[in-house]
């Protein structure tokens, strides 16, 4: 699915099931998405570009790939993968962020880069082999909660007030 939602009050609720699904959107404007993909293979690739921003992602399976890029304001992201082989990206460069993102199984990665202003981040893992990359550029930062369950985990957390 290829999907470009350029102007007012976008909205856009994707579903997927089944092996081999990719989705690249590009949203401005009153942003909202919401993606739920099920099977394995699965690629998300979300960018939004506005003031609204919203996004939340779901990925079920294995081999799953996600990025999240939010320019502008009002962001928050989330995003909760399940199986084995998942990597979320998020990019938050604006005002409002905020970030989630949660994964089981082993092998996964979490990379969050947030540039702004009142930042937040929230990582949880589960399984083994593990690793959180956080990067915190801005003024409320209020980093922490880095949660990671398993054998074989880092965390790398700069932040930069």
């Amino acid at each position: 699915i290829l999907l470009d939602q350029i102007g007012e009050n976008a909205i856009a609720n994707i579903e997927q099931h089944g092996p081999n699904n990719s989705i690249s959107t590009d949203q401005s404007s009153g942003n909202d998405l919401n993606v739920f993909q099920n099977g394995s293979n699965n690629y998300a690739d979300i960018r939004q570009t506005g003031s609204g921003n919203d996004s939340t992602v779901r990925q079920d399976g294995s081999g799953n790939r996600l990025t999240q890029r939010q320019l502008g304001s009002g962001n928050n992201a989330t995003a909760e993968q399940i199986g084995s082989g998942n990597i979320i990206k998020q990019l938050q460069d604006g005002s409002g962020n905020e970030s989630y993102a949660s994964q089981r199984g082993g092998g996964n990665k979490i990379t969050v880069e947030q540039n702004g202003n009142e930042n937040r981040a929230h990582d949880l893992q589960n399984g083994s082999g593990n690793t959180i990359e956080r990067v915190q550029n801005g003024s409320g930062i209020q980093g922490a909660t880095i949660e990671q369950n398993g054998n074989g985990l880092s965390v790398s957390v700069v932040e930069l007030f």
